[in-house]
């Protein structure tokens, strides 16, 4: 159980924890996964979940902001499991031992304007295209979605970390994206999204910001997150090869591209 989907740490903000349950069993099993931080055991988060026999479901939980720790890169939480039986849910031990508890240090991060931004090339179930792949091809189209991104934000004062959605598909609750104030897509991913294209358009409308780089994201990706029928068309695309890019009243020279 990790922190996923827009942003990979916890923070003090509505945070998504990526997991997985297995079954080997033939039949079909009902779980119910809770977790609450160590130094709030009273303030718990869960969720069931239906997993088919001899498979593997993968799913999301939600959990509050995280409350303070002595450390500044982690924050301590507790999981159990439990399992649906005759009608109560019965513990499940951890390896099969005794201990019905597991513990994890989750990433932590304090709470700033955080930026996620996600790109067609970066995908957890994608062979070779994650982040290390992304740093050695500093020319690709993703590489230079992410620079701009950073350079926006360094532009605003802001410190230049942000957060790559590394998973295939978004969480499907709209507090996931509670722990940044921007999120950037520039890519058409979410086409085969549709439930987290639907939970980024309910936190935009709850007052979330959006940037769309709209010579990465096909207006089918864009009609996905605005849930409507787009009022608009692609008559064509031309390029801008070259231009000034800099601070205010910055003498930027002019810089030509392909």
């Amino acid at each position: 159980m990790l922190p996923a989907g827009p942003r990979s740490t916890v923070t003090e903000a509505w945070c998504s924890l990526k997991f997985t349950l297995t079954n080997p069993a033939a039949a079909e099993r009902v779980f119910r996964v809770q977790a609450y931080y160590t130094e709030r055991p009273t303030v718990r988060y869960g969720r069931d979940v239906r997993v088919p026999g001899r498979a593997a479901v993968t799913s999301w939980l939600s959990v509050g902001p995280a409350p303070p720790q002595r450390s500044d890169i982690r924050r301590d939480v507790d999981i159990t499991l439990y399992e649906q039986t005759g009608g109560e849910w019965r513990p499940v031990p951890v390896d099969n031992g005794g201990d019905r508890l597991r513990s994890r240090a989750l990433p932590y991060q304090k709470s700033e304007k955080g930026t996620s931004v996600l790109l067609d090339g970066v995908a957890d179930d994608t062979p070779g295209a994650d982040l290390v792949a992304l740093a050695q091809a500093p020319t690709s189209a993703d590489a230079e979605s992410l620079e701009l991104v950073r350079v926006g934000r360094e532009a605003g004062g802001l410190s230049q970390t942000v957060f790559v959605v590394a998973d295939r598909f978004l969480p499907a609750a709209a507090e996931a994206f509670d722990g940044v104030s921007h999120f950037v897509l520039a890519g058409n991913r979410l086409e085969q999204d549709p439930v987290g294209a639907t939970a980024l358009r309910q936190w935009v409308l709850a007052g979330g910001t959006l940037w769309v780089h709209l010579d990465r994201v096909r207006p089918e990706g864009l009609a996905a997150v605005l849930g409507s029928d787009l009022r608009f068309q692609v008559v064509g695309r031309t390029g801008v090869t070259n231009l000034r890019l800099g601070f205010p009243g910055e003498a930027a020279p002019l810089r030509e591209f392909d």
